[in-house]
Formats: C-alpha cells, structure tokens, sequence
C-alpha cells in the first residue's frame, strides 16, 4: 500500500524520534556482556564528633539510592550484621580496607562501602569503596555541608557519583556518562480559544528522550515527538497535528519523587480535513507545517529497575500566518533510565 504524503510525514516525524531513542539507549559494550550486577555492601558509617544515629541515617540513605540506580546486588544491612556477628567481628571498627576486604569476601561481595560522618564547622560525608578481590581502596568521594538539613541531598550526590564510578570500575569500556530517559504517555489535548471552534477534545501518545545532568545536575536537554488528532467542528471534519520539539528543562529530585517544569519548541506538521459541501459529501484537505512552542511540567515517580511513572500537562501555541492555535495537554505514562 502506498503512503499518501501527509502519512509519510508522520511516519518520518515518529521514525526520526524512534532513531534518536534507539541511539541514546542502545547497550554500549558495558552493557552488551549481559554481566551479572557487582555485589556492594554498605558497612555502618563511622561517627566523627557527629551523633552515632545520624550516621546510620546517611549510611541507609547511601544504600537506598544504590539500590535505586538498578545497577547493583545490594547485599541487605540484616545478613551483613548476621555475618559479622557469626564471625565474631567488629563492625563498628570497621575502619580500613583490610576489615572492609574481610566482610566482603564472607559474603562473596564485590565491593564494600565504608564512610563516615564527620563534624567540625560543617558536615562532611566521606565514603570509601574497596574492591575486595584487590584488596584496596580503589576511590574516594566526600561532600561538605554547612546544615545538617542538607545532608540528604549531599548524600544523594555522593552515591550518585559512587554508582556512576563502579560501574565505570566494572566496565572500563565506553559508556554514555550521563543519564538517558525515554518516555511513553497518552495525552489527551483540550483546544483553547481559536482552535475550540474548530475542534473537540484530541487525543494521542508523546515519546520523548532526554539527556540529563549536563551540564548541572538536574538540567536536561532532549527531544519530544507526539502525534493528536483531533474531533472537527462545522466544516472541519478532523484535524491532525504532528509536533516535533526540543526540550529543555530541569529535574529537581527529592527521595523518589521529581518536579520537572520544561519548555520546548519545534514545528508541527497539521493535517486538516474539511467538508468539501453543505451535503458533506465530499472532503478537501489542507496541509502545512508550523512552528510551535510549549511550556509545562510533570511530576514523575522514581521506582527500582529504573522505571518512572508520571504525569503532567502542558500548555502549546502553534503560529500560522492567521494567528494561532492554542491547545492544553494533559499526558500520563511510564519511562525507563538507561
């Protein structure tokens, strides 16, 4: 069968999106191996003139965002202290790499995280890793804070740095250093002014892909594809719109839950389909590609195995040379980080 030319634009716009997604996720060769996960334990922070309990409190939230990074076999905080209370030795010790081996190797992990919480002006979050088949401490990461409110967010950081650099440890090979999300909604679209006139309420799916963290933590960069059609009204029989955007936005992230505002502009194919006659017999059809521009936000839900739930809407402005054609998005799906 062959393509009428408005479909071969659509079917471009989704093709040139499905590409960008496929090249931005595609396994590098550090993923490519289908490798088992590296086996980290979180051994107790130690407590340096800071309390004892807002230690452990960073050493836990150290752990929960390895385990959210879906990277690594995080080994549970109960069987390591099984262990050590088998093997009659000093957790609370714990202090180099030589204790950190040890645990490590009785419970078959490939690395251990020691760290610790130290006060004097300001709070310092320290964190070790050792590579116990090495027998050392193969980096450091640490973070400084002057309230202890910040703590969680400088502990985040701190993991997110470690995740990243184990897995560079684990495959030295090339692999993209920045966080990849690409995403799948339903939308459903309210025209607005001009435009409810001449349609009903649309409705249709979005994928987009975005980069993230470059070059500031939580600022994105990415592309957004999405196909509506829309119900006519009078002598309008449909209405199809295929916006093609860049996006750009930021990601403010606090424990599982993200606020993302963004904006995005592109051009946007439009494929009107009118009653030819008061019978409405026949139909005539009118074509053309506009520029668009949009603005919204989405509240996103961060689950293990790098999956996201989300939701959210926004408000997009297309500008013909009669005026412009205004329309609010409500959209709803689910995502994968890569």
């Amino acid at each position: 069968m062959t393509l009428r030319p408005d479909c071969r634009i659509v079917a471009c716009l989704c093709a040139f999106a499905a590409l960008f997604c496929a090249v931005i996720s595609f396994p590098t060769p550090a993923r490519a191996g289908g490798k088992a996960k590296p086996r980290v334990a979180v051994i107790d922070f130690i407590a340096n003139n800071a309390d004892p309990a807002m230690a452990g409190i960073v050493r836990n939230a150290v752990e929960m965002n390895l385990f959210r990074d879906g990277s690594f076999d995080i080994l549970e905080q109960s069987r390591v202290a099984d262990l050590v209370r088998e093997r009659k030795l000093q957790l609370a010790e714990c202090r180099d790499e030589g204790c950190a081996t040890k645990i490590g190797r009785l419970l078959k992990g490939d690395y251990v995280i020691i760290g610790s919480l130290d006060r004097l002006d300001a709070f310092t979050v320290n964190v070790k890793v050792v590579d116990v088949k090495e027998g050392r401490i193969i980096f450091t990461e640490s973070r400084d804070v002057r309230e202890a409110r910040d703590l969680r967010a400088a502990t985040a950081e701190v993991a997110r740095r470690v995740a990243a650099r184990i897995r560079k440890a684990v495959s030295p090979g090339f692999r993209f250093p920045y966080p990849v999300f690409v995403t799948a909604h339903f939308v459903c679209s309210v025209p607005v002014g001009y435009l409810r006139s001449l349609t009903r309420e649309g409705y249709g799916a979005v994928v987009t892909a975005r980069v993230q963290d470059l070059p500031v933590r939580g600022l994105f960069f990415g592309l957004d594809t999405r196909v509506m059609f829309f119900k006519g009204r009078g002598t309008v029989h449909n209405t199809l719109m295929a916006p093609l955007m860049f996006q750009a936005g930021y990601s403010y992230t606090y424990r599982f839950v993200s606020i993302v505002p963004r904006v995005s502009f592109g051009g946007c194919y439009i494929l009107n389909t009118y009653y030819a006659d008061v019978l409405r017999l026949g139909k005539s059809v009118r074509r053309g590609f506009q520029p668009v521009l949009s603005a919204g936000g989405s509240l996103e839900f961060n689950l293990p195995k790098n999956v996201q739930i989300g939701a959210g809407a926004d408000y997009g402005v297309i500008f013909e040379k009669g005026g412009t054609l205004s329309f609010l998005s409500f959209l709803a799906g689910v995502g994968l980080r890569f």
